[in-house]
């Protein structure tokens, strides 16, 4: 059985295949296998709930589309999604924007009253190598991380000993 996420609903898996893309039934199989393995990967990309993370790259720059943003790499520490890398960006292109932006940096103890055109590059560069508490949520279109706030000694050692983090167990 797989579950189809758009209408949350179970639909039954056709074991029948179109012999023209899979001429054999192994072939099948091992498609239908692979095509497991990913979708398991994905879930695996997208952690829900409430995990620890590791800021492991952070920068200043500019959007394909061309407005300002700041973009986070982050390492997901326990769980299911232990070691698997994230991103979250934080546009700076209206006014709303920067408003996520800037409680995102409130919630990594930055005090946004300080900070200017000038010093954010370098403000957001020294965010690398925090533990944060977060919070990730997958709607229709979009996968969202919010920073909660930084991480405990306590959180953080457990998430680092593999313990469930994204089910809160450790906070």
């Amino acid at each position: 059985m797989a579950t189809d996420k758009t209408d949350k609903k179970t639909t039954k898996v056709d074991t029948d295949y179109d012999e023209e893309l899979f001429p054999t039934q192994e072939e099948y199989t091992d498609f239908a296998k692979d095509w497991g393995e990913a979708q398991e990967e994905n879930e695996k990309a997208d952690p829900t709930g409430n995990f620890i993370v590791e800021i492991t790259d952070a920068t200043f720059g500019t959007s394909k589309g061309g407005r300002k943003q700041i973009h986070y790499e982050l390492k997901v520490h326990g769980g299911k999604s232990d070691g698997v890398t994230i991103n979250k960006y934080d546009g700076l292109g209206s006014p709303g924007q920067m408003q996520m932006a800037q409680k995102s940096l409130g919630n990594l103890g930055i005090d946004i009253t300080k900070l200017s055109p000038k010093t954010l590059p370098a403000v957001v560069l020294d965010t690398v190598g925090t533990f944060v508490h977060v919070l990730g949520k997958q709607s229709e279109q979009f996968y969202n991380i919010y920073f909660n706030r930084i991480a405990s000694k306590k959180q953080v050692a457990a998430a680092k000993d593999g313990k469930d983090t994204e089910k809160g167990k450790v906070f």
